[in-house]
């Protein structure tokens, strides 16, 4: 989406059709770049923030980093406010936060949790498809600067539906070994050891 708005593409108007427009893919190369560096370094950050602040809250800074980052691809180009390299940034932290963070949830399911948090690696790996999803959807609409931030936008607003699903099913506090996290019938959810299971 970035290429066809043409960002990054200036000093490239006189090249034949198929040439490749070298700043623009070094442009583009290096926020893809800053993203995965930031994702696969994230975490050692992030585990201190998840060990203080527990997988609820860093769950919920993980959407909120996700959502600054979309916001900021939506409103940036290489011409006029170019926030590219922070949401680059964003978009990897807030990724590896959520990630880190919901891998939580596999405690619901104790007596399957690696499948639990099988499904939950898969579906972080497989999640590329939604940009893919996204950009049909922009060349669908036409292609312009006001598809692109309004799909930007749109999918940032999405992504908060999770603020409230996190806050009402995460738990408080990082689990320890032995520890499962059970909904009661009233909708809440409780921590116990799982020795004390029936």
């Amino acid at each position: 989406m970035l290429q066809q708005l043409g960002n990054f593409d200036e000093g490239c108007s006189d090249l034949a059709e198929g040439e490749v427009c070298t700043p623009q893919e070094s442009s583009l190369q290096l926020l893809w770049t800053l993203g995965i560096f930031t994702l696969n370094c994230g975490p050692v950050v992030m585990g201190f923030v998840l060990d203080f602040l527990g997988p609820k809250l860093t769950g919920i800074l993980g959407v909120v980093l996700n959502m600054a980052a979309l916001v900021l691809f939506g409103v940036s180009s290489s011409g006029g406010v170019n926030a590219f390299i922070p949401a680059a940034i964003l978009l990897g932290l807030g990724n590896i936060t959520f990630h880190l963070a919901q891998f939580h949830i596999s405690a619901l399911f104790p007596r399957s949790r690696g499948l639990v948090a099988s499904v939950f690696v898969a579906g972080f790996t497989g999640c590329g498809i939604v940009m893919y999803l996204l950009m049909l959807i922009f060349e669908n609409s036409g292609s312009s600067q006001a598809a692109y931030r309004t799909i930007m936008l749109s999918y940032a607003g999405i992504c908060s539906l999770w603020i409230p699903l996190l806050a009402w099913m995460m738990p408080n506090n990082s689990f320890r070994v032995g520890m499962v996290y059970l909904m009661r019938k009233d909708w809440t959810f409780e921590v116990r050891l799982r020795t004390g299971m029936p």
